[in-house]
């Protein structure tokens, strides 16, 4: 299974421009992990986990993950945000959700731009708009449209720092725009 992790940035702050860009370099043939710029992989085995949760859930075109920090409460680690600085207590999640989970992977409506998994051919049919803060909700949009399964991979978590240190941080959009 040849399996593309990448995390494109984006100087124009145009993400979906960027994405598209990155995605149309990498080969036809090969699963696309996306990954934002402020997340961390906790597990040494991370990349082991995220074939074996694509080997084990053929039936799912768009496959996302558990965090900390994000506004869907559904890929919250026990349906909380977490203002926890301390990474030994994230390390700690992300093993038990591993122990508890594994490649387990559940119906949701969407998933976070944060981290998501899919076959270059499903990005090939619905790409990421450009000019958009909400590129990855418009894309699982046009997934669902085109009755793609989406879900989240329950034994797999990233530490997200989403807007760490700001007062509001589910409408702080500055660094965005």
């Amino acid at each position: 299974m040849n399996i593309r992790f990448i995390q494109p940035f984006s100087q124009s702050k145009n993400i979906g421009f960027e994405y598209n860009q990155c995605i149309s370099e990498l080969p036809d043939n090969c699963f696309v992990v996306l990954r934002d710029q402020d997340t961390l992989p906790l597990r040494s085995d991370w990349g082991a986990q995220i074939h074996a949760v694509i080997q084990a859930n053929p039936d799912y075109q768009i496959i996302g993950c558990m965090t900390n920090r994000l506004r869907a409460p559904y890929q919250l680690a026990g349906g909380q945000f977490s203002n926890d600085p301390d990474i030994s207590n994230h390390i700690e999640i992300a093993n038990q959700l591993w122990d508890n989970y594994q490649t387990l992977v559940t119906d949701v409506p969407g998933v976070a731009g944060m981290c998501m998994i899919f076959h270059k051919s499903v990005w090939e049919q619905i790409k990421f708009d450009e000019n958009s803060i909400f590129f990855d909700k418009q894309f699982c949009d046009k997934a669902r449209k085109l009755k793609m399964n989406i879900g989240v991979a329950r034994g797999v978590y990233l530490f997200h720092l989403y807007r760490f240190g700001q007062k509001d941080p589910f409408n702080y959009k500055e660094h965005l725009l």
